[in-house]
């Protein structure tokens, strides 16, 4: 699960990383268009000089009135660049926010991740200690039960042996060594 909205994170910051790149695409092409309009005011503004110089005032007026067209355009073309450069501006810093936040998730998941195994591992330990332990304390009880018989056995064979007259000899060889 956590896997999953890690990812699910990682492909919402591509999608911020395309908005991003597609901004900047506009934003130049939007520069394209102001920088090819600040050539058209400029060349009206040398064809209303040599009209003036022609003394032609109908083609003066003329490329003043596009001058002045094409002047207002570049106010709103230059505004619109500036726009989308504070829009782009914004954009990368959330992007970079956001990408600091997928980094702090993705720490944190891998941290939870291995709390997890660690717990897992834990438990297997524990378990396994469990049946060691009753292991241990089967093996000690039948330790015991058979020290208990050869309690037992020791036992009956001291009773036997005075009987037989073989501990007379076991004593007489336990006392010459």
């Amino acid at each position: 699960m956590l896997d999953y909205s890690y990812e699910r994170q990682v492909e919402q910051l591509h999608g911020m990383r395309r908005d991003v790149a597609e901004l900047v695409t506009a934003k130049k092409r939007v520069a394209q268009q102001r920088d090819r309009r600040q050539d058209q005011f400029l060349k009206l503004d040398s064809s209303a000089r040599k009209a003036l110089e022609l003394g032609r005032e109908d083609l003066t007026r003329q490329a003043l009135e596009r001058k002045r067209l094409v002047g207002q355009e570049l106010v709103g073309l230059n505004q619109l660049v500036s726009d989308l450069e504070h829009q782009q501006a914004q954009m990368i810093a959330r992007e970079r926010e956001t990408r600091a936040r997928v980094e702090r998730f993705r720490s944190r998941k891998e941290v939870t991740k291995a709390q997890y195994a660690a717990a897992k591992a834990q438990l297997a330990i524990s378990d396994a200690v469990v049946g060691l332990s009753s292991q241990l304390r089967e093996a000690g009880l039948r330790i015991e039960r058979t020290m208990d018989r050869v309690e037992g056995m020791n036992w009956r064979q001291r009773e036997r042996l005075p009987r037989s007259g073989l501990a007379r000899m076991t004593s007489t060889v336990s006392s010459a060594s």
